[in-house]
């Protein structure tokens, strides 16, 4: 049976896999069911092989996520009743079972409280069966029953109209038999183990329950979903187009708070609101807030508008701050960041929707939704507050701090990990070094160290089969700030720094990684090469040496070890080499010109 990888660092995992864990937990910070939104189902056993769906008229068809079901006689009338849970909200129901009160007479039953003596003192394992008339019921007593579910340890046999108790065998754990006779109907026994005598706990008296209805009221959404950050994070570069066709950059003009504010003409939230901040234009440049209302139409082809029906609204209504036009690469990006902030969020490309940035150009709130002009003004003066208020406004409740809460450095981690699987490699590389340079004394950090590191090794590998050299650097450099002592990323930075022509950066890594493993060959080799490219005939010898006594049929190896060996004077052993270099690959001009060299030289 396949399991989950308990560590990535150092070990090649399928990008399918990746990808399907983050489309199943995309699914779910939506809102999303991993049932697809399938109600509860109810079978009735109609006799023999065949079931009914009760589903409806039992009252159990619940529109949840459902996990458990624990049976118990609740209120101690004879019949089951049922504790449900469910992954979504409510995450507790109670279903009480009415089916004695309407037919007393088709309801018997009997159940029983098992107390082992030589067994486990549960009985757990026990077997019971009931005979009546010519039919034996049988129930067995488990530990555990369905999924992180545990029901009634007393055992329960709905006995329908059914007829007087012929008798009850219980066979203990361990293989004994023992026979308890005098057992009537609709009564609870104690049976201990080794005494054959039943003994009634309690008769049907059926107790009170008060149940009141758990209906879950709809409450309508008309104000945003805001969203205050604890510890406020770098926000990823936005650049947009304005109306004239130029590109613009956001981050150029950071110096008081911005609202970036996403809409569309065929959103009509977006419209009022962006009349409401034309209204109130006064007040929010007299808070020292700018606004840059970006539009998305033109990038949804259903919806059937064009980014000139947005230039043609904001001219009709004097609109007086900045406007312009978001592309699809940064809803995506923009999405990213929301998808880690956000637990459970809109489904992507909710509009509208704002980001409130500090005058460092760091998000401090975010709207999912229209956003009140008095709230924005009250978050911008909240904004502008110093670290001690500002730590307060996420909060509904006043409190003390006990201890300075961490959260930033996850944050950026959470951050530059969902970048780099959704392909954005510079934003990953941005919030992964911003990590990294916090990571010293973080303890949480360190420990994910190895996940992260190897997030940004694969991806430099990735990088390096498209050719991609100074990205792959970067990258396995963001890496090695993670797990520093990791050979295998220093080695492929070396790699990464030959290609670019960084002679000495790829031998200093290429030494660290034989330093945290000598054995590694793909370092030792880089090694060699090197110091046979810079004349340097003893040391590549001896790290070519090495890596012979581990690839000792690989002609390359002989090739420039016999010229490595040549150079530094030893002719006799290094023609041995390349002649064994020709013998593994006899067609490789480049050996058969060496020991042709040799030959008119005079050395046989």
């Amino acid at each position: 049976m396949s399991r989950s990888p308990t560590s990535l660092a150092g070990v090649h995992v399928d990008n399918r896999y990746d990808q399907g864990w983050h489309d199943l937990m995309a699914l779910l910070n939506a809102g999303g069911s991993l049932s697809g939104h399938e109600r509860n189902c109810c079978f009735l056993n109609t006799g023999g092989t065949r079931f009914a769906d009760v589903s409806v008229v039992s009252g159990l068809d619940f529109l949840d996520d459902g996990r458990g079901v624990a049976s118990v006689d609740w209120d101690g009338d004879g019949d089951l009743d049922l504790w449900l849970s469910a992954r979504t909200g409510p995450t507790l129901r109670f279903a009480r079972n009415d089916c004695r009160q309407i037919s007393e007479s088709e309801s018997q039953y009997v159940a029983f409280h098992l107390v082992g003596e030589s067994c486990n003192r549960d009985a757990i394992g026990a077997r019971v069966t009931v005979s009546v008339g010519d039919h034996q019921f049988v129930r067995t007593l488990h530990a555990g029953v369905g999924f992180i579910s545990q029901s009634s340890k007393r055992i329960h046999f709905g006995l329908g109209h059914g007829g007087l108790i012929k008798g009850v065998t219980v066979e203990w754990p361990g293989g004994q038999l023992e026979e308890f006779g005098s057992i009537g109907l609709n009564a609870t026994y104690r049976l201990v183990q080794g005494t054959g005598k039943p003994v009634v706990t309690s008769a049907s008296t059926s107790r009170e329950t008060v149940l009141k209805k758990s209906g879950q009221p709809t409450h309508a959404t008309s104000i945003a979903n805001r969203l205050v950050l604890n510890d406020r994070v770098p926000m990823l570069p936005i650049v947009y187009e304005d109306a004239a066709g130029q590109s613009v950059v956001l981050q150029d003009s950071v110096g008081s708070p911005i609202l970036v504010n996403l809409w569309a003409t065929w959103c009509r939230p977006c419209l009022t609101e962006l009349k409401a901040f034309q209204a109130s234009e006064q007040k929010l440049r007299a808070a020292g807030l700018e606004v840059v209302a970006l539009t998305v139409d033109g990038l949804d082809p259903d919806r059937g508008t064009e980014v000139t029906e947005a230039w043609t609204f904001v001219e009709r209504i004097s609109f007086p701050f900045r406007t312009g036009a978001a592309d699809a690469s940064l809803m995506d990006r923009l999405d990213v960041m929301l998808e880690v902030l956000i637990a459970l969020r809109q489904p992507a490309g909710t509009l509208p929707s704002s980001f409130l940035l500090d005058r460092y150009g760091r998000l401090a709130v975010v709207y999912t939704g229209r956003v009140e002009v008095d709230q924005l003004l009250s978050d911008v003066r909240n904004v502008e507050l110093g670290d001690l208020s500002a730590r307060l406004q996420p909060f509904p409740f006043s409190g003390k701090w006990l201890r300075n809460p961490s959260g930033i450095d996850e944050l950026l981690v959470d951050l530059a990990k969902k970048y780099q699987l959704r392909g954005w490699e510079r934003d990953a590389l941005r919030f992964g070094s911003l990590a990294a340079s916090i990571r010293s004394g973080n303890e949480v950090l360190n420990r994910d160290s190895d996940e992260f590191a190897d997030v940004f090794y694969r991806a430099g590998n990735e990088s390096m089969e498209a050719n991609r050299a100074e990205l792959a650097r970067r990258q396995y450099q963001v890496a090695l700030q993670f797990n520093p002592d990791w050979a295998e990323a220093h080695s492929n930075l070396g790699n990464a720094s030959v290609r670019l022509g960084r002679t000495e950066e790829a031998m200093r890594h290429f030494r660290n990684a034989v330093n945290f493993n000598p054995d590694l060959i793909e370092s030792r080799l880089g090694l060699g090469l090197m110091c046979l490219e810079s004349q340097n005939f003893d040391d590549a010898t001896r790290h070519l040496e090495h890596v012979l006594k581990k690839s000792p049929e690989f002609p390359g190896i002989h090739h420039y070890l016999g010229i490595s060996l040549i150079g530094s004077g030893n002719v006799r052993e290094g023609a041995h080499h390349l002649r064994l270099a020709q013998r593994l690959d006899p067609f490789n001009e480049e050996i058969r010109r060496e020991l042709s060299r040799l030959e008119t030289t005079g050395f046989r």
